[in-house]
């Protein structure tokens, strides 16, 4: 690939971020796989010792995202503004309650922040998109998976990242169907790990 193509450069640079979280993605698959199905002990301390499984971290998480769940949503208004001036204080607090019944009535927020919070406590770090809904003409929020994203691994904050990847899942149909993306049947089978 060429140097002076600056999208060849980012795909290699992806591939790197990809390849450098790889043991983070393991760790990640093992706490996911003991919060549901439990992990089986390598070695039993007798032969016929039990391989009982109890969901610890799933009761752990459920017990604590009540608490998380009504700090995000539970408290009178989501978000307190501040006038410019003093007497604009009226319109200050029509402006706190609009916000927050749109936020609350109009959008999908209390519903996607539930996934945030459960993000949150399984994996360290919650990421919730917000995004412009041409069609409907609102926000709208969608909780974001940590592994779907990708960033380099030396970034701390995603507001320091030199680039953020979004992969967004989708199945063959649903691609076909939208028009936006390239119809190329070889393309196709490539994104779709069947190369020919």
């Amino acid at each position: 690939m060429a140097d002076n193509n600056p999208r060849a450069t980012y795909y290699q640079r992806i591939l790197e971020a990809l390849n450098q979280r790889e043991s983070w993605e393991n760790r990640q698959r093992l706490f996911y796989q003991a919060r549901y199905f439990g992990v089986r002990r390598k070695i039993k301390p007798w032969p016929t010792a039990a391989d009982l499984h109890v969901q610890l971290i799933d009761t752990a998480i459920e017990k604590l995202k009540p608490s998380f769940v009504n700090s995000a949503i539970g408290n009178d208004i989501l978000s307190s503004f501040v006038p410019m001036r003093q007497q604009l204080t009226p319109i200050t607090v029509s402006a706190e309650r609009w916000f927050d019944y749109n936020m609350r009535e109009k959008t999908n927020f209390q519903k996607e922040i539930v996934s945030v919070i459960d993000n949150i406590l399984l994996y360290g770090r919650g990421v919730a998109k917000v995004i412009w809904d041409e069609d409907q003409k609102q926000i709208r929020f969608d909780a974001i998976d940590p592994f779907h994203i990708i960033v380099p691994s030396y970034t701390k904050e995603f507001k320091d990242a030199d680039f953020i990847v979004h992969i967004i899942s989708t199945s063959i149909d649903s691609y076909k169907a939208n028009p936006n993306y390239k119809q190329n049947e070889e393309l196709i089978k490539i994104i779709s790990g069947k190369p020919s």
